[in-house]
């Protein structure tokens, strides 16, 4: 597998991803771009108009791609998650 994408179709012609990955293997080669570049246009033909993210701050390199996709960024937020050690 090169890679894959978690979406979620929202109302008002919205489509949010909520996880994409490549896999290491293939980093740094181009199929990023090219991957992320066709799901755009998937979701164009199928009528979305937008598509948002995030970004874990632990996933810096991935800004340039989100950029050059024509992406725009907002203010940074942040999430906390809780983990239940005892379960």
């Amino acid at each position: 597998m090169v890679g894959f994408f978690v979406v979620e179709h929202k109302r008002n012609q919205e489509i949010y991803w909520h996880l994409t990955a490549i896999n290491p293997r293939w980093q740094g080669r181009g199929y990023g771009y090219r991957a992320w570049l066709a799901m755009l246009r998937h979701h164009q033909m199928a009528g979305y108009r937008s598509v948002t993210t995030t970004i874990s701050a632990g996933n810096s390199r991935v800004l340039n791609l989100y950029a050059k996709l024509g992406f725009r960024f907002i203010a940074p937020e942040k999430t906390f998650h809780w983990v239940n050690e005892l379960a």
